[in-house]
């Protein structure tokens, strides 16, 4: 066999090798991280839905506290009055609240009176069994001035969210005169609106179901709390058990997502290999071309010259040459080419030493790389994700406030989404969302998501006009997290973290300043190449995303620093007219 042909086999062997393995390391270390990121979105999705139904359960629960405690439903139940029902309990009461039933039990646990309406046909329908029976058994109904009940009823008729409250005076006093309960179903309209709310597929059936879908039994058998399964390759579907009042179970509760992150996963997996198949060619064909030119040339000419030596395979012997004629110059040419030969080998030997060296080498740049790349997504996600569950607890503290809530949950997952899609196009910044936006309060949800240590005085230097600019705040907020995360790292002991805004002629400047350790004037200059970072822990992506970001704005970033005094950044922004 050739020795260029063996080259050949043998560099595309290791190639192959390197590639697979690098493949096999990008799959473990990447495309895992990619399908935890969506198992966590999905639990995300399922506790926001379980929260939207609390919060329908807790306004019914409102609603009926509202009309327990009022002093002429008080004054129905001793009396029975028709002018009650004829003024309140009215087809507007129900579809104002948004209830189905409305019913009153005196205290002995007799239903005094009640209505049920359907709010999709808008007609009058029967109450349900369940609440003809006798109750006294069912914890539902109120014995003293501070019982009540609320969840979710089973009925034959379908699950139901209702509110239980004791019939009391405008004032909360007694004694009482019975039980108000009032009750919405969990039918398809209401999943509809729900929905809606959340921008995804909701879905529940109940548990005792004998017909249940083979997907809800196959996550009843192994739910704990919650069950996740993909549907394909581009739809993922959420289990979660919901419990009645009395905290049997009785429905399971489906969404069905798609798969942007598992995609997302993939087309990462798909550009490293396309990258890796690109560097293992290159690097083959120039390995080719160097041990041609280096070794198979000489090779050659020296075995057609010193047949009959190469064929003994001893190539440390040599030949005696005597006299001073053509033949003993023509031996000591033979000779010659041989000392020659013998050091071509060992610089052969040096040379794979040395390319070997470098292939490790450039293996293990390889893994340093994704490891940055894994810090770095962890690194800008954590931020948002901080803010979901702040949120997420809010709104389990305080469901008054969801609009808010809701706004500031529905920004940080956009928040993350685009911090996964900047770090997989790499150096592009991709499309901006560009909207109208108050600068200060970009800035001042920065602030509060960087979470400050208590030790760092955070001092803010706003302008007293209203400063309305053309941003992606998504991205911006990125930037401004980088900087002001940058800062608190450069002030271990404490400090002075300033952050100033103000108009500058026809351009807004932002300044983030510290009182840290400072940056050499040398490490200055070299702040925005891509990987270089003072930090032992940093990934050198930060300042270089934040530059591309505040240029793709029309902007620009400068940074001034002493070390020992602090560090100022500066961003510039245009102020566009149109």
């Amino acid at each position: 066999m050739k020795l260029r042909l063996r080259l050949i086999i043998i560099l595309s062997l290791l190639i192959g090798v390197l590639i697979t393995t690098l493949y096999i390391f990008s799959y473990t270390a990447i495309f895992s991280r990619y399908q935890l990121i969506e198992n966590n979105e999905v639990k995300q999705e399922l506790g926001r839905t379980i929260n939207v139904l609390d919060q329908e359960i807790n306004k019914i629960d409102s609603t009926t506290k509202d009309w327990a405690k009022w002093d002429d439903t008080y004054s129905f139940m001793a009396d029975g009055n028709q002018n009650y029902v004829d003024s309140n309990l009215v087809t507007v009461t129900f579809e104002t609240n948004d209830v189905n039933v409305i019913l009153y039990y005196d205290s002995s646990g007799k239903l005094a009176y009640g209505r049920a309406y359907d709010l999709d046909q808008r007609t009058w329908m029967e109450i349900p069994h369940y609440f003809l029976g006798d109750l006294t058994d069912k914890d539902i109904l109120a014995v003293q001035p501070s019982d009540y009940t609320k969840g979710i009823l089973a009925l034959p008729e379908g699950a139901m969210l209702f509110s239980s409250q004791p019939i009391l005076t405008s004032m909360g006093e007694g004694p009482i005169r019975g039980t108000l309960v009032m009750g919405r179903y969990l039918d398809d309209p209401k999943l509809l609106k729900i929905a809606e709310i959340l921008s995804i597929s909701v879905e529940t059936r109940s548990v005792s179901d004998q017909s249940l879908p083979q997907d809800y039994k196959d996550a009843l058998a192994v739910i704990n709390p919650e069950s996740i399964t993909p549907i394909n390759s581009s739809r993922i579907a959420g289990y979660v058990l919901i419990f009645d009042f009395s905290g049997d179970p009785c429905l399971i509760l489906r969404i069905d997502l798609p798969r942007e992150i598992y995609l997302e996963g993939q087309a990462a997996l798909e550009s490293f290999l396309v990258y890796f198949i690109v560097i293992g060619i290159c690097f083959g064909a120039v390995m080719l071309v160097v041990n041609d030119r280096l070794f198979v040339k000489p090779i050659t000419e020296l075995s057609e010259k010193v047949a009959e030596i190469g064929r003994k395979g001893d190539f440390d012997e040599r030949i005696h040459a005597s006299g001073d004629d053509e033949g003993a110059s023509l031996i000591r040419d033979i000779n010659g080419m041989l000392d020659s030969f013998k050091e071509a080998r060992e610089k052969e030997l040096k040379q794979r030493t040395e390319v070997e060296n470098m292939r490790r080498e450039h293996f293990k740049e390889l893994l340093l790389g994704a490891s940055r790349v894994i810090n770095s997504i962890r690194y800008d996600l954590r931020g948002p994700l901080q803010v979901i569950r702040n949120a997420t607890y809010l709104l389990r503290e305080d469901p008054k406030k969801v609009d808010t809530l809701a706004d500031m949950i529905d920004e940080s997952v956009e928040s993350a989404i685009s911090t996964i899609e900047d770090l997989s196009s790499k150096t592009q910044t991709g499309e901006l969302n560009i909207t109208v936006t108050d600068l200060r309060y970009v800035i001042e949800m920065a602030i509060d998501m960087a979470k400050v240590p208590q030790n760092i005085n955070v001092v803010t230097d706003f302008s007293d006009e209203f400063l309305a600019i053309l941003l992606d705040v998504a991205k911006f907020q990125r930037v401004l997290d980088n900087l002001i995360r940058n800062a608190v790292e450069a002030m271990p002991k404490g400090g002075t973290l300033t952050v100033r805004s103000r108009r500058m002629s026809d351009a807004i400047h932002i300044e983030v300043e510290d009182t840290g350790i400072g940056i050499r004037r040398d490490d200055v200059g070299k702040l925005f190449q891509p990987f270089y970072t003072t930090k032992p822990t940093g990934t050198g992506l930060g300042l270089v995303s934040s530059k591309t970001v505040i240029e793709a704005l029309g902007g620009t970033i400068k940074i001034e620093s002493t070390p020992g005094v602090g560090t100022k950044v500066t961003l510039m922004l245009p102020i566009r007219k149109n």
